[in-house]
């Protein structure tokens, strides 16, 4: 009986699996997945299609470094001699490499594609590859996916959930269990409109779980719609009572790609502020004056910029105060009692004169930025 929904099982009691499938939302390119382990021995598939990836490759078909450890391989290898086997995926040529690895009496193994080379078919075209790996022969299976994208996105239908995604595979991209059972805990799903990000986790923090979790990053990149998509284990040994006999736990990876662009801000030549950049941020404003206005007169009265005034009073004094601002707007300065003045320091400083000399009389510099825009995207 399952203690959480009170389900009695009387035969093949094994929770229930949700299939997740992948979105990208924008491409930039095409790339190659292989999927080792495709064919059956001996009547059963030693590992299902699911857990078994391989993307080891840029856009551009170049081994990234990357290599995926796999389970499982008994049944296949007799040898730990690396193979090297090139396949044809439509007008491309694929070429991977896997390394047998003795572990105690059993074999598991290493995969990585080590390059691609050619046309690649368009997304969604698979072709399989049979080789005899020693013991028995192996068939690998090589599909096109997509390449870098804006957003990747998870849900539970082969129909992308939200206008403007499209569906990386018609195959799930993993399996989770639709009920908490023993052992398991949440994985929530959240996304960030502001970031075009989907966000995985399954320590969110509170309300949603103990402690702080992954709460500050996720509220600085504005996540929110949490949900629960289903259960998984953080321990796998405690996912061996929910196995099959021909089933293996994977762990679940999070990769991140994030571009940031920084605000900066200048004065123009009529004393402007001007902020580039996108995003929006804060730009501190730091005046200082040395100015005796019994002698030609001061060199301001006042400085107002979007809502910030420093009014001089006294012969030395200073002010400093932060702006809103956002990327690619420009900002009016008004200077009353203005009587000249230069910019300097790479227009980072206005020098303000007074009716006598070319001395500085007064300096409004800009003292620091914050903010900026960040864009990610999480894949898994």
């Amino acid at each position: 009986q399952n203690s959480t929904t009170g389900e009695i099982c009387v035969q093949n009691c094994y929770p229930e699996r949700i299939a997740v499938y992948e979105y990208i939302k924008g491409s930039g390119g095409t790339n190659v997945q292989i999927t080792p382990f495709a064919n059956e021995v001996d009547g059963t598939n030693s590992n299902p299609r699911h857990s078994s990836r391989v993307m080891t490759t840029d856009t551009m078909g170049n081994w990234n470094g990357g290599k995926v450890p796999m389970e499982g391989g008994n049944r296949y290898f007799t040898s730990t001699s690396t193979q090297t086997h090139t396949m044809t995926l439509g007008g491309a040529s694929v070429t991977f490499k896997v390394k047998p690895v003795l572990d105690g009496n059993e074999y598991d193994s290493t995969w990585w594609v080590t390059g691609w080379s050619g046309n690649l078919p368009s997304e969604g075209t698979t072709s399989t590859y049979t080789f005899s790996a020693g013991r028995n022969q192996m068939t690998v299976e090589a599909e096109v996916i997509g390449g870098v994208a804006d957003d990747h996105r998870y849900g539970f239908s082969p129909t992308p959930d939200l206008a403007g995604y499209s569906a990386v595979s018609t195959e799930p991209a993993f399996y989770i269990l639709r009920d908490q059972v023993q052992g398991s805990i949440p994985l929530f799903r959240f996304y960030s409109s502001s970031t075009t990000d989907t966000f995985l986790t399954t320590n969110p923090g509170k309300p949603d779980s103990k402690g702080t979790g992954e709460r500050a990053t996720m509220d600085a990149a504005g996540m929110s719609q949490g949900q629960i998509m289903g259960y998984v284990f953080k321990d796998p040994s405690k996912a061996l009572n929910a196995l099959t006999e021909n089933e293996r736990a994977i762990p679940l990876h999070r990769y991140y790609k994030g571009t940031r662009s920084v605000l900066t801000a200048e004065f123009n030549s009529s004393n402007n502020l001007v902020v580039s950049g996108s995003g929006s941020g804060r730009v501190k404003i730091e005046v200082k004056w040395n100015d005796n206005p019994n002698t030609a007169g001061t060199a301001f009265e006042s400085i107002s910029c979007n809502g910030f005034t420093v009014t001089r009073n006294g012969r030395r004094g200073s002010a400093s105060g932060l702006i809103d601002v956002t990327g690619g707007q420009t900002y009016q300065v008004n200077i009353v009692g203005y009587q000249g003045g230069s910019r300097r320091n790479n227009n980072q400083e206005l020098c303000l004169r007074d009716g006598h000399g070319s001395d500085c009389n007064a300096n409004v510099k800009i003292g620091g930025m914050t903010g900026g825009s960040t864009n990610g995207d999480h894949k898994y």
